[in-house]
């Protein structure tokens, strides 16, 4: 299936946009490890109407494409050298040759286009990234004056994905198992790489244009079911194919002139229900999507004994706690899995199936800071934000941006744009029972009365002490602060 609007050649050849732009079209391939992008890649190859590819990769053991596809294309594989961000963020790592070899191809003016295969631990945002760096940040000419990133592809195994969506596992866990158990190439990780696969797996699907639900011959119905509603949410801009050996049409995945950095960024599912311009279309398994909005704040315990009690929780490690070891904290995989059981156990009959949830939220103990919440199976990150622009002095708005900041301000009550803000989407979700959860946890009339000055030390909590949250970046910091990613200096865990 596809999505409405988008329009494909007749005969399923690339289009030739060479008179429109002479920059060197990219074609991004991302997708979990197992999903079948090494396949698409080959059968890019052995189909690409005599246009002269180049191909970077990770690894060419992997690939082991026949000599008779390498003729008419150049296959590039090196060891990575990494560059770290100041931030020290993992998932913002530049690949410092992806950089140069981008740039080396486009100079050359010797191939009509470049495809390029990420590891199966990629988020594809990171790749995109890369094209717009400027000179001053790599040390090259700008990236996006010779090369421009045309399709981002995401492959899925749809015959394993509920498999991996339950999964408690990090991206870690997994590689290590796979590792242990295959004779396959390994895939470094670092060590301070704790991303939870399910997450990693959002991300591949939201930053796509083209999604590809792969290996559906051998995929159980129900899960495809569920499957192609959870895309269609989380990412109903992207053109979605349903294909056994990843095999589609050239013009699907090259020269689509679909991706744009600016269309992106809002794509996602989620954050067009908190925007309003998500248009509802009957769901074939019932998956369905609200946006839980209040101007009170939560009681920092009864929201936090909510998400302990409903979800795997994983917070932001405290300044305090970045050198602890956290032994006590992280249970054997066994562990994990019992607790996974447990909380499904106790929301599924309450609430329905929960998929997806992703916002931010205001708790009396912290006046200042917006909370960050960003849910997916059953695992649920938390931790600071942004500060709410009711906190922060005028003269550190954004220039021009105080009518868009202005518009989030409740005009009744005197604390500005602090709310809760969620977009919770799930499959024959219970609505009242969610939102009347939510509404127990937030602070009473009584405890309202307080007062602003009382409730950072009236509420026993269990939430970490962070420290101030980053300013905000702009008049969508509020909404759109979502969009991306927030980075911070701490890494995070599983509270249990």
């Amino acid at each position: 299936m596809e999505s409405a609007g988008v329009s494909k050649p007749a005969d399923g050849k690339p289009k030739d946009v060479s008179k429109k732009d002479k920059r060197l079209p990219v074609t991004l391939l991302s997708g979990f490890l197992g999903s079948g992008k090494t396949t698409l890649l080959k059968h890019i190859l052995e189909n690409k109407e005599g246009l002269k590819c180049a191909v970077l990769v990770n690894d060419m053991a992997e690939v082991n494409i026949d000599a008779a596809l390498v003729a008419g294309a150049k296959l590039i594989q090196r060891e990575e050298s990494l560059v770290q961000m100041q931030n020290g963020c993992i998932c913002c790592t530049l690949r410092e040759d992806l950089l140069e070899e981008v740039a080396n191809l486009a100079k050359q003016g010797t191939f009509d286009y470049l495809i390029i295969e990420s590891t199966g631990i990629s988020e594809p945002m990171q790749v995109a990234e890369t094209f717009t760096f400027d000179k001053d940040e790599i040390g090259l000419k700008a990236l996006s004056d010779l090369a421009r990133l045309d399709t981002c592809v995401t492959v899925i195994d749809a015959a394993n994905f509920k498999f991996n969506w339950n999964s408690v596992e990090t991206v870690t866990d997994r590689e290590e198992k796979r590792q242990a158990q295959s004779e396959a190439p390994d895939v470094e990780i670092p060590e301070e790489d704790d991303r939870n696969l399910v997450d990693l797996l959002v991300d591949q699907i939201e930053f796509a244009n083209v999604i590809l639900l792969n290996k559906m011959d051998v995929a159980p119905k129900d899960d495809v079911a569920f499957l192609r509603d959870l895309v269609k949410r989380l990412n109903p801009e992207a053109t979605v194919l349903e294909t056994i050996q990843s095999n589609v049409k050239c013009a699907d995945v090259i020269n689509t002139q679909l991706f744009s950095f600016e269309k992106a960024a809002i794509s996602q599912g989620w954050l067009k229900e908190l925007r309003g311009t998500h248009t509802p279309e009957t769901e074939e398994y019932n998956i369905s999507s609200f946006v839980y909005r209040a101007r009170i704040p939560f009681h920092p315990q009864r929201i936090y004994d909510f998400l302990e009690d409903h979800f795997l929780l994983v917070l932001q490690l405290s300044d305090e706690d970045e050198d602890d070891d956290n032994e006590d904290d992280i249970d054997a995989a066994e562990d994990l899995v019992k607790k996974r059981d447990a909380v499904t156990a106790l929301s599924r009959p309450k609430f329905g199936n929960i998929v997806r949830s992703k916002g931010f939220f205001w708790m009396a103990h912290d006046h200042d800071n917006a909370f960050e919440w960003s849910h997916a199976g059953v695992m649920l990150n938390a931790g600071p934000g942004h500060r709410w622009f009711a906190g922060v002095d005028r003269s550190e708005w954004p220039m021009g941006a105080e009518r868009g900041i202005l518009a989030d301000f409740d005009k009744s009550s005197p604390y500005g744009d602090r709310r809760q803000e969620l977009v919770i989407i799930g499959s024959e979700m219970k609505k009242v029972a969610i939102t009347a959860a939510l509404d127990a946890c937030l602070l009473t009339k009584a405890e309202m009365d307080l007062g602003v000055e009382q409730w950072p030390t009236a509420f026993k909590h269990k939430w970490p002490r962070w420290g101030a949250a980053a300013p905000p970046e702009g008049a969508e910091a509020s909404a759109a602060s979502q969009e991306g990613h927030t980075h911070t200096d701490s890494c995070s865990h599983t509270h249990h």
